[in-house]
């Protein structure tokens, strides 16, 4: 069975090398590396989307996250529709709610 590493690394190299061919560059197009990171708390989710919303943003191809049409920004602002269908997140409010008990692990 394949790593997650190993995943990645095939999907980087292969999209990558797509998305510079059809540019006619040449070179690295994603980082070298990944970070993952845990959703522990209700506000890790909500600053994991607002970061993925702001992404056509601050790559200027958009003026507003909900401008993106493959985003999900439009979808969580009551904008208008979406071509993705997200899974509704039902949260407490509490940004600080937990979302799954770790006892055993520092939060």
């Amino acid at each position: 069975m394949n790593s997650l590493s190993h995943i990645l690394h095939q999907w980087k190299f292969k999209t990558g090398y797509a998305i510079q061919h059809r540019r006619h560059h040449s070179g690295a197009f994603w980082q070298p590396r990944y970070f993952d990171f845990i959703c522990r708390r209700s506000r890790d989710v909500s600053d994991k989307l607002y970061y993925i919303h702001q992404n056509p943003v601050t790559g200027r191809l958009v003026a507003n996250p909900e401008g993106w049409k493959w985003s999900s920004a439009a979808f969580y602002l009551r904008k208008g529709a979406s071509p993705l269908q997200p899974d509704l997140l039902d949260f407490s409010g509490d940004p600080d709610e937990l979302l799954w008990p770790a006892p055993n692990r520092p939060l």
